[in-house]
């Protein structure tokens, strides 16, 4: 089959080429993959630059959001069948752990993750855990469900935060997270500004199509000075931090008003702040990885009842051969999810 491979240890060994089929266990599923989205983790991994729980295999297919159409499935009583239509968690956990146990097996600290510890999406056929797979209601396309991950991220950060029918919220960051942050958003009753800088002008003019009350161009404003006077002085109620920058989640401490809640998805070892502002404004702070089955399966009933669209964010379709190319073009600021077909 064909497959997006990183095939070598330094930064840019990726190439499109042949790969074995995979060899489902039992208790699994072959998924032939029809859709699949590029996530800046991908482009992480690419350069060498990803920081997780566990090394990287190499050679490792890529991807890790994705959907399919069930091809053979490899367990005795599955509530599956072949042909259906389905959409499925990137992430499990060792089931053993008392994380696992509890729930929270996106914890786990031996998890396993498609597209990070074992092959992933960008490829005609993959293997996936029955446990994992998802099926899709007919009102949800396959191109869609190709971004239920990122959805079901943006499910659990507002489980965590809690919005209240007339919050501001500030969205730190443009990108697909941050605009589906912004339909979540606004559905739940909020005012939402989106902070961006300029390379990000495709994606600021696209955050007030898709609804947003009011976004800053934070290399020509300052986005502090910004949303203080969009409140009136108050401040942000909630903010939402998916720059994944040091110097954004700075910004982010400095712009939350006083018992703001903050959701922060920087995947960085440090950074510096200010941690009287936490204690002076009451700040509640939430950490998180990944996500669990509630959120996913909420994330399918939010497309299913029209509350959110993933396919006002998807800016471009392309062919697997051509995946490659939309590497580089996700460097720009003039796309937001590009979409792989197969």
């Amino acid at each position: 089959m064909k497959a997006i491979v990183k095939f070598g240890p330094n930064a840019g060994d990726v190439k499109y080429t042949d790969m074995p089929m995979p060899k489902p266990e039992q208790g699994m599923a072959l998924i032939k993959v029809k859709n699949a989205g590029i996530c800046h983790t991908d482009i992480t991994i690419i350069n060498n630059e990803y920081k997780g729980r566990k090394p990287v295999p190499i050679p490792i297919i890529l991807g890790h959001e994705g959907a399919g159409i069930i091809e053979e499935l490899y367990s005795t009583n599955s509530c599956f069948k072949k042909g259906d239509r389905v959409a499925f968690e990137p992430l499990s956990g060792c089931s053993s752990c008392l994380n696992c146990k509890s729930g929270n097996y996106n914890m786990c600290t031996d998890w396993d993750h498609i597209g990070i510890t074992y092959n992933g999406t960008f490829a005609e056929y993959i293997a996936i855990p029955e446990t994992s797979i998802h099926k899709l209601p007919d009102e949800v396309s396959l191109s869609e469900a190709a971004v239920l991950e990122p959805l079901a991220l943006t499910v659990r950060s507002l489980e965590n935060i809690r919005p209240v029918l007339g919050d501001v919220a500030a969205i730190v960051g443009p990108g697909p997270i941050g605009l589906l942050h912004v339909q979540a958003l606004k559905a739940s009753g909020c005012r939402v500004i989106v902070i961006g800088l300029n390379q990000d002008e495709y994606r600021l003019k696209l955050a007030s199509l898709i609804g947003a009350d009011h976004v800053i161009n934070a290399s020509l404003t300052d986005p502090v000075s910004g949303v203080y006077d969009y409140t009136n002085g108050r401040g942000a109620d909630i903010v939402i931090e998916t720059a994944s920058s040091p110097a954004a989640l700075k910004t982010a401490f400095d712009l939350i008003g006083v018992k703001g809640r903050l959701s922060s998805f920087g995947l960085y070892p440090e950074v510096t702040i200010k941690y009287l502002d936490i204690l002076r404004k009451g700040i509640t702070v939430y950490g998180d990885v990944a996500m669990v089955s509630r959120h996913f399966a909420k994330a399918i009933n939010w497309l299913k009842n029209k509350h959110v669209s993933t396919g006002h964010i998807i800016s471009e379709t392309v062919t697997l051969e051509d995946g490659i190319k939309a590497f580089e073009k996700m460097k720009l600021g003039n796309v937001s999810k590009i979409i792989i077909e197969m």
